[in-house]
């Protein structure tokens, strides 16, 4: 079929806020979960998580990382509700989706646990469509991008680039708490702009065992080339859900509410020797943790960054068509003219003693060390003195939520 004129921007502002801020985005809209299965939820969160991997491995050990593989996967299953033919294979390929009968019920349960009230932590995540004036889509897709995944399409003109461009830094700014702003600038848009898509996720929470400020004080950290700076590294003293074999050592510090925690994983070298590190071995980790007394140690750290590579990643994983004139995007109009144009993902993740960056109200606990038995054990040493790798998941399901490594803590 004959390529026609129009192009489609798929926008990721995948804006991965992590213990930050104290404002709650907009109330979201509550997806039908109905059908959902725990097959179907398993299947999209192993999917979700191998894909973390994946990425992973296709980014520099030699530089911070930090994303968010849940949001990339959630609105490429947007996406993938208008692919068809090997557009759609290969985006269940490289994001592991299921048929749509378990897809779309999981995604709404996904979506629904996230934004799910919680007096100890704010978590949030939140879709949005925006189609150019004149410009129709199927009734069918935009049914079940609002039902399944809480994407609610709005118009807008395109044509007036800067206009466009405000009301969709608009939305990013409302939804993470005006920490990001101006992410796209008018020359992003253009004439040819026929829908942008947009996912942003939001998470603020406390340590369950806050970090006393009076132990945080400057210690060398040493990246994998062997160069050493001083670094504020926090210390803590007391039980952990911990795992150690002869390669790597992790410890679990769970948050306020014990549904999500930071899973931190700690090379005994580098974090080349994490290569083959995936999924399977992540999973079998997290499900046998035995608790253990740690003197831990850990840096603080704030990371913001922007992939605008993505594609190439992403074309590398093997999700190539579906950037090309020859992508199968019917689902959106009937007609075989779409393709996405472009991807943009951010993310910032800052950690410290409380786990929050600002709070209008603030719990301080106090943790005593207790008397150490002659015949108890000796706590292991978990020192994070070099490049680490990190996760911050839902502790029910072990879905990644956000996805990362510190190479240098001070940058």
């Amino acid at each position: 079929m004959k390529y026609i004129a129009g192009s489609f921007i798929v926008l990721l502002l995948v804006l991965a806020f992590v213990l930050s801020g104290c404002v709650t985005p907009d109330k979201p809209f509550v997806t039908n979960d109905s059908n959902f299965s725990q097959a179907g939820l398993d299947q999209v969160v192993q999917g979700n998580n191998n894909f973390g991997f994946n990425l992973y491995n296709e980014l520099s050990k030699t530089e911070n990382q930090f994303f968010s593989p849940y949001s990339i996967t959630a609105a490429f299953a947007i996406v993938g509700e208008a692919s068809k033919n090997n557009t759609k294979a290969e985006l269940d390929s490289v994001f592991g989706y299921p048929g749509l009968e378990l897809r779309r019920p999981a995604f709404a349960n996904i979506y629904n646990s996230i934004n799910t009230n919680s007096s100890e932590y704010k978590l949030s995540t939140a879709n949005a469509i925006w189609v150019n004036n004149g410009f129709s889509l199927l009734q069918e897709y935009v049914n079940n991008a609002e039902t399944y995944y809480g994407a609610k399409l709005d118009n807008i003109d395109f044509s007036k680039s800067a206009e466009a461009v405000e009301i969709i830094n608009s939305w990013v700014e409302n939804q993470t708490n005006n920490k990001i702003k101006d992410i796209i600038s008018k020359d992003f848009i253009d004439n040819s702009t026929r829908i942008v898509i947009a996912n942003a996720i939001y998470f603020k929470g406390k340590w369950e065992i806050a970090f006393e400020n009076k132990n945080t004080t400057k210690k060398e950290f040493t990246n994998d080339l062997g160069q050493v700076s001083k670094v504020n590294m926090m210390s803590l003293h007391t039980k952990f859900n911990y795992f150690e074999d002869d390669q790597l050592q992790v410890i679990e510090l769970p948050y306020k509410g014990n549904n999500l925690s930071m899973v931190v994983v700690l090379p005994k070298t580098d974090l080349e020797s994490l290569a083959g590190f995936n999924n399977t071995q992540f999973n079998e980790i997290v499900n046998n943790f035995a608790e253990e007394t740690v003197n831990l140690s850990l840096p603080k750290f704030k990371l913001e960054i922007t992939y605008n590579k993505l594609k190439d990643q992403l074309g590398n994983l093997g999700l190539k068509e579906v950037f090309t004139e020859n992508a199968d995007l019917s689902g959106f109009t009937g007609i075989k003219n779409l393709f996405v144009s472009d991807v943009i993902h951010k993310a910032f993740v800052e950690v410290n003693e409380e786990g929050t960056e600002a709070a209008a109200a603030a719990t301080v606990i106090g943790i005593k060390m207790t008397a150490t038995s002659i015949n108890e054990k000796e706590p292991k040493v978990f020192n994070a003195n070099h490049p680490f790798m990190f996760f911050i998941i839902d502790n029910k399901t072990n879905n990644i939520l956000f996805f990362g490594s510190v190479v240098d803590p001070k940058s």
